[in-house]
Parts: structure tokens; sequence; C-alpha cells
């Protein structure tokens, strides 16, 4: 390739395959555009067989080398100015100048549709839009009713989300025209780990369609937030949606042909990388710790006491959640009673000299079928043949089933529920909902002022009315029921143990248990 080149030629290359590119080749490229920085991105998003191997240290080493080959390095987001500066490079950074113009009717001649667009397989755009359909999307319609616009989403995997009330998943598309025509404002709530700039962002104003984010990305973009919808979290950006929807305001944005080349702007503050973890294993240990029953005996009685209480079982997935969800750490924080579900839960536990038994909501479920109670039960969630059995399964033994819903989650509004199982006369509720929604959409419950007992318990209702298979004795006492259930069901659940729960496991929970040991260690040392 060096052979090709004269001395006039200025060489830019934008992206890692670029950089791989001309670093093999010796050549020092005048400017080089860094979408992302890849070894920020791979501290979160690295599958379980390249931590081990220590692949992102490795990468931010190789990276900078390859990026000290350009004279300039320029960067799309703030944020990616600060992480390379505080690795010693000079870092500049290249601002789209947006402008606005008074377009307001376009709003009303496009599709009415929450334009989402991004491929489902990259983390961060997965992340994102199960944000805007279970979390941004149910709190609009909270505020609209059956005025709530549908979320439209486009790219690879989006046409799995079809079926799911509210959304249109159009799949990928080979014309972005089709797809824009059908929406007034794009929506990409992104958080967490921070590197680059939402594309789609700028390309929605590009367009001439408004848009709603998180502040922070867009101030990592250097534009003012005043050309937004900013809004951090789920009910913000609901109320900004509103705001666009039946408002006065005019959000129509245009972008202007040239690229202003802007390095002032970033201050030379402190390395400012988005940590993977929101709360460590320590900064739960409290609301893990305070509330715990001792096992499934006294789980079960406070279930079946007459006061009523919210139970919330916890388990490694449980842990993981509460360290990066808002929504579920609230749940969990404001539990009544919590429960170790699985021998991690409960090897923490023991770490800090607490012995506790393991107790599950599917132990629970199953005693309503085996047991006469006079406790009335409603049900919230799972399947209307998972419904049917389970009430079959509950009268064959005397008890009741007063109350069953079966609807989508977004179709759920917890003050209607509150009110139905109320004249129900429902003493305790089964929330059949996965987590973090199934806990979330219990704590909201509980919230809007059930009085009765309540407890998340996922699939439970599947496994106790005969829907899905319950994992046999030896299974349970090996501890190795999580592996029974991925062979079940590998689609669902390889994400959540493989991608999620194992790095968990090693890179915090474990170490949490040794800080624990060793210093229980320690103190009983000095005490002698």
């Amino acid at each position: 390739m060096t052979e090709l080149l004269t001395p006039e030629d200025v060489v830019v290359t934008s992206q890692w395959p670029a950089l791989l590119l001309v670093f093999d080749n010796n050549i020092n490229p005048n400017i080089h555009f860094a979408h992302n920085v890849d070894a920020v991105l791979a501290s979160a998003y690295d599958p379980l067989a390249f931590r081990l191997v220590r692949n992102q240290r490795r990468l931010s080493t190789l990276e900078n080398r390859m990026l000290r080959q350009a004279r300039r390095v320029m960067c799309l987001s703030s944020h990616d100015v600060r992480e390379l500066r505080s690795q010693g490079l000079d870092a500049e950074q290249v601002v789209l100048r947006p402008s606005t113009t008074d377009a307001h009717a376009e709003k009303k001649l496009r599709g009415r549709g929450i334009g989402f667009l991004g491929k489902l397989a990259w983390p961060p755009n997965q992340e994102a839009a199960d944000r805007l359909i279970f979390d941004v999307l149910p709190a609009l319609r909270q505020r609209m009713g059956t005025a709530a616009p549908t979320v439209i989403a486009a790219g690879s995997g989006t046409e799995k989300l079809q079926n799911i009330s509210g959304v249109s998943g159009m799949g990928k598309v080979a014309d972005l025209t089709e797809f824009y025509s059908q929406i007034n404002v794009a929506c990409i709530p992104r958080t967490g780990v921070r590197s680059g700039i939402s594309v789609k962002l700028a390309e929605a104003l590009e367009l001439g369609i408004p848009a709603v984010g998180p502040r922070e990305l867009i101030d990592d973009m250097g534009w003012s937030t005043d050309i937004f919808l900013a809004g951090n979290t789920a009910e913000e950006i609901a109320a900004k949606l509103v705001e666009f929807y039946e408002g006065d305001r005019n959000y129509s944005p245009e972008i202007k042909a040239e690229v202003t080349y802007l390095s002032t702007r970033v201050s030379e503050g402190p390395k400012q990388t988005a940590p993977a973890v929101k709360r460590t294993i320590r900064e739960m240990h409290e609301t893990i710790t305070e509330k715990i029953l001792s096992g499934q005996r006294e789980f079960e009685s406070r279930m079946l006491d007459t006061s009523g209480c919210r139970v919330q079982t916890i388990n490694l997935h449980h842990l993981y959640l509460a360290s990066r969800d808002d929504a579920f750490y609230a749940a969990m924080r404001d539990a009544d009673y919590v429960t170790a579900d699985g021998w991690p839960v409960r090897t923490y536990l023991a770490s800090c000299g607490i012995k506790v038994s393991r107790a599950t909501g599917s132990a629970f479920v199953q005693a309503f079928t085996e047991n006469r109670t006079s406790q009335r039960i409603g049900l919230i969630g799972a399947s209307e043949d998972s419904g049917r059995r389970f009430e079959a399964r509950l009268s064959q033994v005397g008890n009741v089933l007063a109350f069953r819903e079966h609807g989508h989650y977004n179709d759920w509004r917890p003050e209607d529920l509150v009110r139905d199982m109320r004249a129900a006369r429902v003493d305790v509720c089964l929330v059949a909902v996965t987590p973090p929604r199934g806990d979330v959409l219990a704590h909201a419950l509980s919230l809007k002022g059930f009085e009765g007992k309540i407890v998340a318990v996922g699939g439970a209702v599947d496994a106790a009315s005969g829907v899905r298979r319950r994992a046999p004795r030896i299974v349970l006492r090996t501890n190795t029921e999580w592996i029974f259930r991925l062979v079940q069901d590998p689609n669902h659940l390889f994400k959540r143990y493989i991608l999620e729960c194992a790095p968990f496991l090693l890179f915090e929970l474990f170490p949490a248990i040794l800080r624990e040991r060793v210093g229980m260690f320690i103190s009983r040392r000095t005490e002698a």
C-alpha cells in the first residue's frame, strides 16, 4: 500500500478496520476519526471467554499504540476525548453544528410513531430497545392512554418485537425512507457504558425529525439540549414525549451541511469512564442482609400471615440486575423481606456470618397446589393455558384462584390491577413475569396501595401447572438447576446465564465473598 502514496497525499482513516490496515502497513494517517474507544466497549460487552483471557487489557494497549501513529485523533464524543486524553493522547472533538427551523407542522404530516433504529445483536441497542419498550412505553401509556403512539422499530432482529403490544417490528429494511416516513419522533434511550455518539439521533435530526435521548448522550455530542427532548429516566422521557405530542413547543431541527471543528469544548477534567457496574456488592450489602428471611418456612409463614407485605427473592441474576438497573434495585431495596435463592447468594451471606437456607418462589407456588389454605390467590402474568391449569390444580386441594390477568406487560396499569384485585378480595398476589419486569411490577403494585401479600415468582407458575418440566431432585441437590433450565430454553437463558451471570459471579461476587472472608478472618485474629 505504501508504494501507492506520495508525500502530498493526505491519509484519513475512520474506525477500527482502517486503523488496523494502516498500522500493519506502517502508515501514519494524517487524521483518524475515532467513532468509539473500543477498549471501553470491551470492558462491558466482552463475552466470558474474552474476559478470561483479559482481552480488554490487551485491546487497550494495542488501541493506544495504533492511535499514537495518527498525527491527529478526532472524536465525535467528548467523553471519548477525555478517555483518550487520560491515556496521554492529544484527542480533539468534532461537533456537527445543529440549527433549528420552524417546521412544527411537519410532525403532523409524517406517520404517528416513535422510531427506534438499530441492530439488536449489538448489546447497547438491545438495552436501549428494552428500555424504550418495557419502561418508557408503559409510562407513556399511563399518561396518554389509548392515544399513545406506537413504537416503530427497524433494524436486524426487530422483527421479533412484532408480537409485543404497541410495537411494530419492521426488521431489516432496504430503504430507510420506509422507516422514517412512519415516525415523527426518534427515541434512543441509551444509557450505561458510554463511548461514541448515537449516530441515529444525529441522522434523525439531519432529516428534520425531533429526537429524544438521555442528557449525557446529548452532551457527549456537543449539542445543546434545547433542540432535543432530553430526559434521563423513563418517566422523564415519557413526559417529554407527551409534551411533544400534546404541547405547542416546536421540536423540528435541521442540521447544517458543514462539519465544524471544535476542540475547545472539551474540558481537561479527570478520566470519566462510565463504570460497567452502577452498584457494587458492598453498596447492596445492607439491602441483602438487613431483611433476610431464614429459609422457606419463614418465607411461607410471612406470606400466609394476616398482614400485607412484599417479599423479594434474590438470586445471582437478581444481584446482577440490581447492580445495573435503578428500577430493579428500588424494588429490592423497598421490599419488606428478602430471601436467598441459590447457592451464590447463600455463600455470600455465609461469608458475612449469616447462615440461611434456600427459599424460592417456585417452592412457595408449588405448596399452593399441594396444601389447602384460606388465602385467596391472584395471578398476574403467565399464559392463558398456564393460568387455566394452575387454577385446576389449586381447586383440586380446595384453594381459590380469585383473580388472574394474562395480558401483556405494556398494557397493564398498576392502579387498575390493584382495583381489580381489591374487588376480587385477593390475599396473595403472584406476579408470574420474568425479571426485571415482574419484580418492578410487584413493587409498583405495592406503591399503588395493594394491601395483600405480593411476590414475583417468574416462571414458577408454569412449572407448578405442568406447562414446564420441573427440575429433578438430584439437579436441585447438586446446585445445577441453571444447567437444566439452560438446556430447556437456551434461546431465552443463554444471555442471562452465560453473558450476564457468569462474568458477574467470577469478577464481582466471588471477589466480594473473598473480601468478606478475609475481613472476618482478620477480625477474629485481632480479637484473639
